[in-house]
C-alpha cells in the first residue's frame, strides 16, 4: 500500500530523503528536478531544474544543502534556505530557480 504519490514529477523518482529539522520530504527524479515537499500538507514547496537527470540525493546538514548526483557524474547543491515555509508557499508546479552555481561541482566517476 503506497504512503503517497508525487504526481508533479514527470518521470521516475530516483531518490528521496526526509529533512529532520523541518520534516520536509526532498526528492530527485529523472525529470531533471529536485523537489521539496511539505509531505503532511501534500504540497510542493520548491523545485529546482537542471539539464541532467538526477539519480541520488542526500542532505549535507553542516551547510544546509541538498546534494544530488546526476547520470553524468556531477554533484549539484541546492540550498534549503531557498525553500519557502508552507504558510507562504506557492501552488504546486512552481518551477523554482536554478541550482546554487557557486556550490555546484563535478566529480569523475
Amino acid at each position: 500500500m503506497p504512503l503517497g504519490e508525487l504526481r508533479v514529477h514527470e518521470a521516475a523518482v530516483e531518490g528521496l530523503l526526509v529533512v529532520p529539522e523541518t520534516g520536509y520530504l526532498a526528492t530527485c527524479s529523472t525529470d531533471h528536478t529536485v523537489r521539496v515537499w511539505d509531505y503532511c500538507a501534500g504540497i510542493e514547496l520548491k523545485a529546482w531544474r537542471h539539464p541532467e537527470e538526477f539519480r541520488c540525493i542526500a542532505l549535507k546538514r553542516s551547510t544546509g544543502h541538498i546534494i544530488a548526483g546526476t547520470d553524468q557524474h556531477h554533484i549539484v547543491s541546492f540550498p534549503l534556505a531557498d525553500v519557502v515555509p508552507p504558510a507562504t508557499a506557492q501552488p504546486e508546479g512552481d518551477t523554482g530557480s536554478e541550482p546554487d552555481a557557486a556550490a555546484s561541482g563535478a566529480t569523475s566517476g
